[in-house]
């Protein structure tokens, strides 16, 4: 339950049927069914209606998550980019690897032969 559930109010709207009796109202006297339907009219309302200031703050939003997912594609390049360094420097401590592991092997062998 979330901070706002604790009270559930309805305040008339200009040009909203819906609301434009309702008084406020405690959510604990109210069933669920009708807080459904308070709800309901309210988004309803919300749909086809945008206040000043609506479109700019949305055109804002969007300028800032363009902004976010270019940084991100931005680090995402960058760790590509680390990635196959890291990929290719493997594969050359791999194949050292395999060169030292036959040079022990070679010298197991002499060691064998200086004992025997």
């Amino acid at each position: 339950m979330t901070k706002m559930s604790y009270l559930i109010a309805t305040v008339p709207v200009t040009g909203s049927k819906a609301n434009a009796a309702a008084p406020i109202t405690w959510a604990g006297t109210m069933s669920v069914a009708e807080q459904l339907q308070r709800l309901e009219a309210d988004v309803t309302h919300l749909k086809t209606w945008a206040g000043p200031g609506q479109v700019e703050a949305l055109l804002d939003g969007q300028r800032e998550l363009r902004e976010d997912m270019g940084k991100v594609k931005a680090k995402l390049d960058r760790h590509e980019r680390i990635l196959g360094t890291l990929k290719k420097d493997m594969g050359g401590l791999k194949a050292e690897f395999a060169e030292f592991t036959a040079d022990m092997s070679d010298f197991k062998a002499e060691m064998l032969e200086l004992q025997g």
